[in-house]
């Protein structure tokens, strides 16, 4: 089970059980939760907004200057994320019946290498980088220089052939960053689908699709156990 990733709430039984019935699995904490439970601890715009940003964050220097921002607002917020929050963090999804029912009629009628989606989320934004200079070392490898509107100016190495990019976003999410976009753009009528992660394969989502979710009668129909001791 070494390639199993579990998310689950804050649960501390979850947590316990997933080390005896999964020990070698990933174990991750649903974000929404977790912010639910800091809620009720911890007030203020400032804890949802950084801490959202932390989560979000795909460079480790970003995701440490977002929660020095939250750890600024209250000392005893980081040793409570460590005793109450230690797993990594992610989200969750609801309604997984549903879902995985309307997925799999959508796979049968997919066809290509890369879900036709994740290519339009890829070819959209290619579209406005005007701010981006790209200077070529080679074919797969280049420099690209980035001017926000505050004036600040960013640089970062592309290497095309490996599918990386410095600002690490291409290697984590498994899809171009804009600085990838800007280099791959310079070439003629480039195809978007070789640069793309087969983690958003029409194969792959065909196969995680292809499994079916029993369906239970509501809990009225469901047989009477005698627990022997009340929960």
């Amino acid at each position: 089970m070494d390639k199993l990733a579990v998310c689950t709430d804050a649960c501390k039984g979850l947590e316990a059980a997933m080390k005896t019935v999964f020990p070698q699995a990933e174990h991750r904490e649903c974000f929404k939760h977790l912010m639910d439970n800091m809620k009720k601890k911890f007030r203020g715009a400032i804890y949802s907004k950084y801490m959202w940003l932390a989560a979000r964050a795909y460079l480790l220097n970003k995701h440490e200057y977002f929660m020095s921002k939250v750890i600024a607002a209250s000392a005893v917020v980081l040793p409570w994320l460590n005793e109450h929050h230690n797993l990594l963090w992610a989200r969750s999804k609801e309604q997984t019946l549903k879902l995985f029912a309307k997925r799999m009629t959508i796979s049968r009628a997919l066809k290509g290498t890369i879900l036709p989606i994740v290519v339009h989320q890829m070819n959209v934004p290619s579209k406005g980088l005007g701010h981006s200079k790209v200077t070529k070392g080679d074919r797969n490898q280049a420099e690209v220089l980035v001017v926000y509107k505050d004036e600040e100016v960013r640089r970062h190495v592309v290497y095309l052939d490996q599918k990386i990019c410095t600002c690490r976003e291409w290697k984590v999410s498994g899809k171009p960053c804009q600085h990838a976009l800007a280099v791959i753009t310079t070439e003629r009528n480039p195809n978007m689908e070789q640069y793309i992660d087969m983690a958003f394969s029409v194969e792959k989502f065909k196969a995680t699709y292809a499994g079916v979710i029993p369906n239970i009668t509501d809990r009225n129909q469901w047989p009477q156990v005698d627990k022997g001791e009340s929960i």
